[in-house]
């Protein structure tokens, strides 16, 4: 479909075109194909399980994509500063979150 991703686009938007009700289909077949492990649930409740953790996961994606973007960016510069200390003091753990 290409649709052009403007100032409203969404990570959904981005990652699957726009197209309704195909993110969480995706989802569950790419979880039913890698045989994916979605806790301890009965066999007949394992593809409602992934159903319903594809549709959770799909909600997430309604994020817009600027504000995704501009949230990365503004941790750009302590996760560069948390590298180079990690760089000159080896062994070190630095946390950013």
């Amino acid at each position: 479909m290409n649709t052009p991703l403007n100032d409203t686009a969404t990570v959904r938007d981005l990652l699957f075109d726009g197209v309704p009700g195909k993110p969480a289909d995706a989802l569950t077949q790419l979880m039913r194909e890698r045989d994916t492990s979605v806790g301890r649930f009965p066999p007949g409740l394992v593809e409602v399980a992934r159903r319903e953790l594809a549709n959770a996961t799909t909600g997430f994606m309604s994020a817009n994509l600027a504000d995704v973007a501009a949230a990365g960016w503004k941790k750009y510069d302590a996760l560069k500063t948390a590298a180079r200390y990690t760089c000159d003091h080896p062994g070190s753990n630095e946390l950013v979150s």
